[in-house]
């Protein structure tokens, strides 16, 4: 069988009588087998799904084509060490097995068949998730990862801020950092694991975008007198907020109260009832920081007023005055001055007895 091939030899009897025995050869060729090897079997990624095929024919074969695929073979489909691209039908599916056929060589023997699998891995995916802005006073995100393909979990990266309850949790909450809510972003990674076989892991980023808060400042308190008692105001504001409105008074804005260092005129029942408190509020910014408010309080003095009381004739011989003088408005105390007389018992009391000086009595005044 190794050598392909063997003689025999029939050879008669030797009869009786003159006749030698008689002999006769005949050859027995034996073709070799056909042999096809399609090659192990292999497996690919999606991503890059062509594969090297490494086909062998032997025996009596000296040619073969592939077949079985919906893919494309190059450069052709009886190239033994063609490359095949799967269809995307078969990558979807995950497998195709191809079929290495030998020509039908001269003779007894048929042609050999081979055959291999190419399994088709998914690609590993990750998805961090749409960009999210947040305030910089609730700066905590929950997270909206996910993983397919291939892959079957991940983990984030990226931040210097704490995920809650870890960093391998798809819906992880992040709280970003000090220094992360200071610069206004971070941006965060998650990556796949490394699936077993050729596909290698996936990443994806989200951006988390931390608005300043908003903030509003109405300045001091301040206090005036009733007599003056416009108020120039000292408004500012903060963060993300682009503007501000002052509320709360009845009295009057100049120019008007969207401006943050108006002056303002308390009304007649302000001035009346001593004080007025305004409210300046920013405006709503876009995304996720609200407005902010601040409130400054304005007291009015009432005017001081005094009262020397109604002119008052003496006689010489007994020329001492009972002074009725008052006090009021924001005055609490009353001083006399003018006279060179004196005052009993002293120039602060109101109702003091005083006494003309001689020179006073003299003149006939004081």
């Amino acid at each position: 069988i190794a050598a392909g091939t063997v003689t025999l030899t029939l050879t008669t009897n030797d009869p009786a009588g003159p006749c030698d025995a008689a002999t006769d050869q005949m050859t027995i060729t034996i073709n070799p087998v056909a042999t096809a090897n399609a090659g192990p079997n292999q497996t690919v990624c999606a991503d890059n799904a062509t594969v090297t095929l490494a086909g062998v024919v032997g025996g009596a074969a000296s040619s073969g084509t592939w077949s079985g695929g919906a893919g494309t073979f190059n450069p052709n489909a009886t190239t033994l060490n063609a490359t095949y691209t799967p269809s995307a039908g078969e990558i979807a599916a995950g497998t195709v097995t191809l079929t290495l056929t030998t020509n039908d060589p001269a003779g007894p023997c048929g042609p050999a068949t081979s055959q291999m699998t190419i399994t088709i891995n998914p690609v590993a995916t990750a998805d961090a998730g749409s960009p999210q802005t947040v305030c910089a006073d609730n700066p905590a995100v929950t997270l909206a990862g996910s993983v397919g393909g291939s892959a079957a979990s991940g983990t984030w990266s990226g931040g210097a801020g704490t995920f809650n309850p870890n960093n391998t949790t798809l819906n992880a909450t992040y709280t970003p950092s000090a220094g992360e809510i200071t610069a206004g972003t971070v941006t965060l990674t998650l990556t796949t694991n490394d699936p077993a076989g050729p596909c290698g892991p996936a990443t994806d980023q989200v951006t988390i975008t931390i608005n300043t808060v908003v903030t509003a400042n109405a300045g001091p308190p301040q206090t005036v007198c009733a007599d003056n008692a416009t108020v120039t105001l000292a408004g500012t504001i903060g963060g993300v907020a682009t503007s501000g409105t002052w509320s709360g008074g009845a009295g009057t804005f100049n120019p008007n109260n969207a401006t943050l260092n108006a002056m303002y005129t308390p009304s007649a029942g302000e001035i009346a009832a001593g004080t007025v408190t305004l409210t300046l509020t920013t405006d709503d910014p876009a995304g996720p920081c609200g407005p902010a408010t601040s409130q400054v309080t304005i007291t009015i003095n009432p005017i001081a007023s005094a009262d020397a009381g109604s002119p008052q004739t003496v006689c010489a011989d007994n020329p001492a005055v009972t002074l009725a003088g008052t006090v009021g408005g924001g005055a609490t105390s009353g001083t006399w001055s003018g006279g060179a007389g004196t005052f009993n018992p002293n120039n602060t009391t109101l109702n003091a007895t005083y006494t003309p000086s001689a020179g006073e009595i003299t003149a006939g005044t004081v």
